[in-house]
């Protein structure tokens, strides 16, 4: 007997860093939120060596006198609740009371903090000193006993491994400091998987953003190895934060790359920026999600992204979005993860619709169309010298003035001028190209009235206001049809006509086996089949929309999907992917000519679809070109 033993409290602590300390990362993490809840209006983080030599957080919040700065290390102490009715609505970002406790147990800290209060006598009428409080060096700063006494200045504290010293009087100003070196020195089994200081500095790098993110009205700095890598002000506005921390994104130069969106329906308030898909990455590392302040990761909130941008990004493409969430404190639970980056929606169903609608609805009715992204050609140096050179430089600024004032007149060769007015609507068969033989212009056409061109029989130029833009007839075409059979399927089934000669073909009793079990979806796409035989199907009717495709291609490809579908696809996204093959296959090809009056009708359905920026499998349809980009390249600028 007597192999069951109570831990000491330092092993507790210890025990407990191995969950909420995983790296130097997480010390910043804690400690900015500390200072958040603080009231801290300027937080400063400096780094040495990757966090592993030093971590110091410095911040002009409230403060703690020397009592609370004595007991703000000691294990589950916190100022952030009461009672356990505060666990239901927590408003801050901490409140278990393990992070300090935990740190210390694990590092040598220094913590200097001053409240910002009046001076006061603090009693703790029958309570025996913690093993925190000592005896000061009788400057009367701390009277030991019954009547413990605290002067309105700084105090500091210092704990090494879960030694702690006694609180001392110090100076410093207003808020609190706190400064810990040399993590897991006592834990080497700990220290040796901490990485590089590269590593571990860019770790501490995404918590600081994150933070920055959540809390635009602080003024926050970053500095490692007496380096300053931020330095970001609290009113220069979320647009400008994101433009400092994530350069690549090109936010600061082009303001368009994202989409405002922001709703307050049901007790939710979503406001969220949505990168344009020509900022798409390949990982979904730049979706930033905050629930009130606090960055979060939620499976049903990431798959709401995902179906929003459905159709409007390529595969294995992630969408760029900071979403901004607010909603009562009492409708989720954050008490289910030690690192509190896991909440529990009461209702995530609400929360997924809400997000989903407000991204999807936004993204639908905003033009994405891209731009063209043409590099700026260098200057050429001039090898004259003297007043060759000043005659040089003469004559290209008066070629640049006569072009700036002289445009070139049009002339039949030429686009015509921009539409007078939108495109009519289209006939009811929308989204079909009327047959006509190749090279002939439309009646009533002649070559100087088009407004548009065809190139290499696979991308159609047309003019606009301010420039021209180049359009992928496949990509555009299979959009329109797109939307045209998810309009019809909505009604019900597609309507289909009967083939005057049976289509056959042969299959396996497996994929025998598919159609049978997907009869019913069959059947809504419009399509009949029936036994021609052994293993032998013939194709009866097939969908009008889809007359260009060739039947029995497309069926075979449509076993082939049904046979390797994802096991946890629903029956939305299945019908999704088939809708997307069937506009695919049907849509007219890159290579094959149209006509004049193709052309025009393709136009006119592109004014009236809903998103015709982007095909289904979300490649852009459009990019387009302005006069200005053209005038830079020809240095008319």
């Amino acid at each position: 007997m007597g192999q069951i033993v109570v831990l000491d409290q330092n092993m507790v602590n210890m025990i407990a860093a191995g969950e909420v300390i995983e790296r130097p990362a997480s010390v910043v993490k804690e400690l900015m939120e500390n200072s958040i809840d603080a009231g801290a209006t300027k937080i400063t983080v400096s780094i040495e060596d990757g966090g592993r030599k030093l971590i110091s957080v410095a911040d002009n919040g409230c403060g703690m006198d020397g009592e609370d700065l004595a007991r703000a290390f000691e294990p589950h102490t916190t100022s952030k609740i009461k009672t356990s009715k505060d666990l239901h609505g927590i408003s801050t970002l901490g409140f278990r009371g393990e992070a300090l406790a935990s740190i210390a147990s694990v590092a040598q800290v220094r913590a200097v903090s001053r409240p910002r209060t009046e001076v006061r006598e603090q009693k703790t009428e029958g309570r025996a000193p913690s093993v925190s409080e000592g005896i000061t060096d009788g400057r009367g700063t701390r009277d030991e006993g019954r009547n413990t006494k605290y002067e309105n200045g700084a105090n500091c504290i210092e704990i090494d491994c879960g030694n702690k010293s006694s609180v001392s009087p110090s100076s410093a100003d207003f808020g609190t400091t706190i400064q810990v070196r040399d993590i897991f020195y006592k834990l080497p089994a700990r220290r040796k998987f901490l990485r590089t200081a590269n590593t571990e500095m860019t770790h501490i790098t995404e918590h600081f953003t994150r933070i920055a993110l959540a809390n635009g009205n602080l003024d926050l700095t970053l500095i490692s190895n007496e380096r300053e890598i931020y330095r970001l002000l609290g009113n220069q506005g979320l647009r400008h934060r994101i433009a400092e921390l994530f350069p690549m994104l090109s936010v600061g130069t082009s303001e368009n790359n994202f989409i405002e969106a922001e709703t307050n329906e049901r007790g939710l308030h979503i406001f969220a920026l949505l990168g344009k898909p020509g900022i798409s990455r390949t990982s979904g590392k730049f979706q930033y999600i905050f629930l009130n302040g606090r960055f979060i990761r939620d499976k049903f909130i990431s798959h709401a992204i995902k179906e929003a941008y459905r159709g409007l990004l390529e595969p294995n493409r992630f969408p760029v979005v900071f979403l901004f969430i607010q909603m009562p404190y009492e409708d989720y639970d954050v008490n289910v993860h030690p690192t509190k980056i896991e909440v529990r929606f009461y209702n995530s169903n609400l929360v997924h619709s809400q997000i989903l609608g407000c991204i999807r609805e936004k993204l639908l009715g905003t033009n994405l169309e891209a731009r063209a992204n043409l590099s700026a050609i260098p200057h050429q140096k001039s090898t004259f010298s003297g007043s060759a050179f000043v005659r040089d430089q003469k004559i290209a600024d008066a070629m640049a003035e006569f072009f700036k004032k002289h445009r070139p007149v049009q002339t039949q060769q030429q686009f015509g001028r921009p539409f007078e007015k939108p495109f009519a609507a289209p006939h009811p068969g929308a989204g079909q190209i009327t047959e006509s033989r190749p090279g002939h212009p439309a009646p009533g056409i002649s070559s100087g009235q088009r407004r548009f061109l065809q190139i290499h029989d696979s991308f159609i130029v047309t003019q606009t206001d301010d420039g021209f833009v180049i359009i992928d007839q496949h990509a555009l075409h299979e959009r329109i049809i797109y939307e045209a059979l998810c309009r019809r399927m909505q009604k019900g089934k597609l309507e289909s006509q009967r083939l005057l000669i049976p289509e056959s073909f042969e299959l396996t009793e497996a994929q025998g086996d598919i159609l049978e079990s997907n009869a019913e979806l069959i059947e809504k796409l419009g399509i009949e089949l029936v036994p021609f035989g052994p293993k032998t199907m013939a194709i009866q009717a097939f969908p009008t929309l889809l007359a260009k495709a060739e039947p029995c291609d497309f069926v075979q490809d449509l076993i082939d999907l049904l046979e390797h579908r994802d096991a946890g696809a629903d029956a939305e996204r299945l019908l999704d992917e088939i809708l997307n093959m069937a506009a695919c296959k049907a849509a007219i090809k890159a290579g094959q000519k149209l006509t004049d009056s193709e052309i025009e009708q393709l136009l006119a359905d592109k004014e009236n679809a809903e998103s015709p920026s982007r095909c289904p499998h979300g490649r852009p349809t459009t990019i387009k070109f302005s006069i200005s980009d053209l005038e830079k390249q020809f240095k008319r600028t």
